[in-house]
């Protein structure tokens, strides 16, 4: 006699494993649509042109001792002289 002992999964775990991936792929189609969403609504100049402006103004609060903020124009010290300015675009400080 051959004893064979094959490990089988029963019908119920397959169920559970089918409705646990169901709802996972969903949820990822669901973040997906969220994404395309957004991303519709951006446009890409403007955000390139956003991030360059966000990276020069991370650079120049690196590298000045302290800014202040006149009407709409941010000015940015170093050593007690204005070094440089940045526009604030519609932005409320």
């Amino acid at each position: 006699m051959v004893n064979s002992s094959i490990r089988a999964s029963t019908l119920p775990e397959l169920l559970v494993t089918m409705i646990v991936s169901g709802i996972l792929i969903m949820l990822a189609f669901e973040g997906l649509e969220m994404v395309r969403r957004s991303v519709r609504t951006v446009d890409i100049e403007d955000f390139g042109e956003s991030l360059l402006q966000l990276q020069r103004e991370e650079y120049l609060e690196y590298t000045t001792d302290s800014s202040v903020v006149v009407n709409d124009l941010r000015i940015y010290y170093r050593a007690g002289d204005a070094c440089d300015t940045v526009r604030l675009y519609g932005r409320s400080e």
